[in-house]
């Protein structure tokens, strides 16, 4: 891992590493004095100066290249506390993406539309390049919205399969002859329609 003309960086220790972070006592710690909060500050400021030192001597024992080479070097903002964050490309997508959610959350709620036929208004929109508001007026999704809540209400009337099979004479029609499932077909027929 290293070679001959690298020396080997000793490890800070613990107790080297805690002797000059010594905060000198608070007469009031609730409140310090100016003075007070400027010596921890400088304390503070000295600490990161130590660690942006030995983050550039350390070396990383798995790969042994220095830490300073795996960890990119931020730049300076530490004494910019408010400064913006760079947008990246996929922090604008998700940005854009809740934004269009939120919208068509809205929109539904406005128009009382589910989730689903929001989506159907703006894809229809997005892809006529007109607002949601005109696609909603447009025949062909008028005819849609229709259909989805026709099909929806269909699939919600529709009963659920009946487990218990019919009996006729004692028999359920699975486990009749074929003589009298041809006799008794037209009772096995009226006891599933509940008659």
């Amino acid at each position: 891992m290293f070679t001959e003309n690298e020396p080997a960086v000793e490890p800070i220790t613990d107790a080297d590493a805690e002797k000059d972070l010594q905060v000198p006592a608070f007469a009031d710690p609730a409140n310090p004095t100016a003075e007070e909060a400027q010596a921890v500050a400088t304390i503070a400021q000295s600490a990161l100066a130590q660690k942006k030192h030995w983050r550039g001597k350390a070396i990383d024992p798995v790969t042994g290249k220095p830490y300073k080479d795996l960890i990119p070097a931020k730049e300076n903002n530490n004494n910019a506390p408010h400064t913006p964050a760079v947008a990246t490309p996929k922090l604008e997508e998700t940005v854009a993406g809740l934004q269009l959610s939120e919208e068509k959350r809205s929109f539904g709620y406005t128009h009382k539309l589910s989730p689903e036929e929001s989506d159907v208004v703006f894809s229809f929109a997005k892809g006529n390049g007109i607002k949601p508001s005109e696609a909603l007026n447009h025949s062909f999704v008028k005819a849609g919205i229709e259909a989805m809540r026709r099909d929806n209400a269909n699939a919600a009337a529709t009963p659920g399969a009946s487990h218990r099979a019919p009996v006729v004479e004692g028999k359920t029609f699975g486990s009749m002859k074929s003589e009298d499932r041809r006799k008794n077909f037209g009772a096995v027929v009226a006891a599933a329609q509940g008659r």
